[in-house]
Order: structure tokens, then sequence, then C-alpha cells
């Protein structure tokens, strides 16, 4: 994963502002990985081989993730994941204990309990996630996000499992889903709407979250909306949407459960049948034991360009995008979502893969997303 560097503008009421995000490459993770942590997260009815099928609760863990430098309490700085498909802040504490690493290394942040400014309060929490758990006390304090502040209630973690690549997480979902009561940034800081433009590895170009307005620099042509149709994660509604390779397109189906935009999973998820005829297009066979779809490396520079098209919305995917390098060995960056039931989850998961392509403008005062192609190098 590379390194997104972004601009900072200088924080006015109600400006856009932009902030920093980068991605690590030394903390890449893998996209069979990112199948069984999104299958837990999303409680997915995705079934690898030689596994038994089970039902896992909805959770808020990801895999592949962007960053930035967020500050708690008197400029307590840390790197903090940024994810639309959760909505609670919570930090690495100093009484982090962990079986795996989560918990970091000698020497590594740890947030300051002893911070005057912020206030222990008598609440608990527990959260389980795909690949572990964290858990621990809920301190009320200020944070502060590309230069927006607010007070919120956070968590401060006292154990964690399945959690050693990041500082914390900081999620801008809506505060339906807050697990932390009284612990949404969003709502508290008065956002009317965000932006992110997320970089790609083999484009080597850099990467931004503007807050309350868009950089027009980032994309081409006119940001087109589409209604959110829950305000739970940033759901819409995909009827009529196609995807097309070359001579093949392909209609969306299963489109009542809706699909979000979720800078927190890193792959594209659909129904089964939709994924296997869009990687059959592009040249990637399944495997079963990873959940994933292989290509040819060769692919990255060779394959066809995905065009995604919903009323006005226009994003085409090109394959340095959709292709996904892992040392050598290459994936499908889309993926299947497993059985969809009028009772399950999301059909459609919108991640990284889509995200990357498209600028994409999460406008919560006027409960609509935007979307328009983004530029990159």
């Amino acid at each position: 994963m590379k390194v997104l560097l972004l601009s900072s503008l200088a924080l006015l009421a109600n400006a856009a502002i932009t902030q920093p995000i980068w991605r690590d490459p030394a903390k890449k993770l893998s996209p069979a990985n990112s199948v069984k942590s999104t299958r837990a997260r999303f409680g997915l009815d995705i079934v690898l081989a030689g596994e038994t099928k089970r039902s896992i609760a909805l959770t808020d863990f990801y895999d592949e993730y962007y960053t930035t430098t967020a500050t708690l309490g008197k400029s307590q700085s840390f790197n903090f994941d940024l994810d639309t498909g959760s909505s609670d802040v919570w930090i690495r504490g100093p009484s982090c204990t962990s079986s795996d690493g989560s918990c970091g290394t000698s020497g590594q942040a740890t947030f300051s309990t002893s911070d005057s400014s912020v206030s222990k309060t008598s609440s608990k929490w527990t959260t389980s996630y795909g690949s572990g758990e964290v858990s621990g006390n809920i301190y009320s304090g200020n944070v502060t996000l590309a230069g927006v502040a607010a007070k919120i209630n956070f968590g401060v973690s006292t154990s964690e499992t399945g959690f050693s690549y990041i500082d914390g997480l900081w999620g801008l979902a809506y505060s339906s889903i807050n697990e932390i009561s009284g612990g949404n940034f969003v709502s508290a800081a008065g956002i009317s709407n965000f932006s992110f433009y997320l970089s790609n590895v083999a484009n080597g170009d850099t990467g931004e979250l503007t807050i309350n307005g868009a950089d027009s620099s980032k994309y081409n042509g006119t940001l087109q909306y589409v209604p959110i149709s829950s305000q739970t994660y940033y759901q819409f509604n995909p009827s009529g949407a196609t995807l097309t390779v070359g001579s093949t397109t392909i209609a969306f189906t299963n489109t009542g459960n809706g699909a979000i935009a979720d800078t927190g999973t890193s792959l594209w998820y659909m129904p089964n049948a939709m994924a296997n005829s869009l990687n059959s297009a592009i040249g990637a066979t399944y495997s079963s034991s990873e959940g994933v779809y292989v290509i040819a490396c060769s692919k990255a520079t060779t394959g066809p360009t995905i065009k995604f098209t919903l009323n006005k919305v226009v994003i085409t995917i090109p394959p340095s995008i959709y292709v996904l390098n892992e040392s050598g060995t290459c994936f499908s960056g889309i993926t299947r979502i497993g059985t969809v039931t009028s009772t399950s989850g999301p059909a459609y998961i919108f991640g990284d893969t889509f995200l990357r392509a498209a600028y994409t403008v999460f406008d919560v005062a006027n409960s609509k997303l935007g979307f328009a192609q983004a530029v990159h190098p």
C-alpha cells in the first residue's frame, strides 16, 4: 500500500478543507483476508472451501484501509483508519493488552488518560469483529479531524485482538449505528458533507479527504447524485444500474437490499452470479479457498475497462484499479457477496476498488451521494 500525502487548507467556518490520508505499504493485507473480515462485518453468507456454513454478527472490522492523522484531547495525535461503514471513534489505550500485538510494541503511541482535557465516563464498551474484538472505557472530550473539532464520547481500549495495524478507528457513518452513545463525530461537528479521493498504487498518486466541500481538481465532469435510502451506512438503491465490459452488459439484480459506499471495505462485493459474469468478462477465475478471483498480473495493463452506469452516473474502472497484486499473485478487486435474502445485509458493497475510480461526496445534509470520474495521473 502506498502512502497518500494530502494538501492542507486553512479552516474557515463551513468552508471546504482537506486532510492527509495514506496507505501503509508495510501493512498491506491480502484480498483473501479482506473477504473473511468483510463477511464477518456485514454478516455475508459466503462459504469458503473447507468451511462450515455459519452466521456471523454485523461488525466494524475491515482490512485494507485509508488513514489520516487526527487528534484527541490536548493535541494527542494518532493515525486513524477512516471508515464510512461505521460510526464510532476509538483509540489504543495505555493499559491495552493483546495476544497478537494489536496493542502495539514498546514505544508505540497510546492515548494518555492523564490528559486533563478529557474525562472518563462510567461506561465501558465491547465490540466483536471478524478477526477479533476491542473493549475498553469510554471517555468524553474534544476530538479534531482536518481542523474540525467536536466534543464526543470515544473509546479507549483496554483489550484488542485483530488490530495490530492501526492506532484507532474513526467512523464517519450515521449515529443510528453508533455503539458508543454520544460518539458520532459527523453530527457533533455539524459537518454538512465530506468527499474522498482515494489514490491508486499503480498510479503512484496522492489522496485526499475534503470536509464541507469537494476538490474539483480531483475529478472530471460534473458530480452526479443519487439519494441515500437509509441513514445507517451510506446506502443507496442501484436499481437500473449496469456494468459494461466490451460488448457484454450486466444488469444489477437483488437491488431491494440496496448498496452501500464504504471506504472501510477494500473490495467491491456483488451477488454471486453477477460477480461470476463480470469476472469472466475480465478474465478472472474464482478461487473457492480464497473467496476471490485470480487474474493474470499482465491484465493490469492489458485488461478491459469496466463501465458502471446508474442514471446519469457513469464511472469507468480501468484494469490498473481492479487488478490487485499481492506479492506477485494477482486478484480481481471484485468478488462475491454470498447468498442474498430479504433479511440479509446489503446486496452490494461499493468498496475501495470502485471508490478509487469514483470521486465520492457523502452529502449528509442533503441525504445524497455524489459520484464523478476520479482523475489519476
